[in-house]
């Protein structure tokens, strides 16, 4: 394995901002739910609320050498036995080795074997195709609101 999951820590966030390097990632990365274009502050201003409202527990992947090369979010819902996943980010240079695939199973063993729920939910835009083919080969079922 070559990544490991550990809760977000401050300074983090000074890598998923140099992550959000366009306004078209920034979109289909956080909804425009944080102003663009994105600095440390306002993350952490968006990660805080985020925690408020939804309860979300914030989590760094990183590299063997403890570098961060990814970060979700994820809140759980008792009433439902259900995990939402969100803000799910992977370093530009990391994109299209496997890394996300990677994270995302890491996400999936943390929210049904730690804590316990019975479906991990998340949304994806349909054009953001990278990462919804992760999504699918990560075990995920595309279901469609109209």
């Amino acid at each position: 394995m070559r990544m490991r999951l550990r809760p977000y820590r401050q300074g983090d966030g000074a890598y998923i901002v140099k992550w959000v390097d366009s306004q078209r990632i920034h979109t289909l990365w956080c909804a425009n739910q944080i102003a663009y274009p994105m600095t440390e502050e306002t993350f952490e201003t968006g990660r805080e609320a985020g925690i408020a409202k939804w309860g979300n527990s914030c989590f760094t992947a990183t590299d063997q050498a403890g570098t961060p090369v990814g970060y979700f979010q994820m809140s759980i819902h008792e009433a439902d036995n259900t995990a939402f996943m969100g803000y799910i980010i992977v370093d530009r240079v990391c994109r299209g080795m496997g890394y996300g695939q990677e994270m995302m199973e890491l996400a999936k063993q943390y929210g049904f074997q730690l804590a316990g729920v019975g479906k991990l939910r998340l949304a994806a835009f349909d054009c953001n195709v990278q990462a919804v083919n992760c999504y699918k080969k990560c075990g995920f079922i595309v279901i469609r609101y109209e």
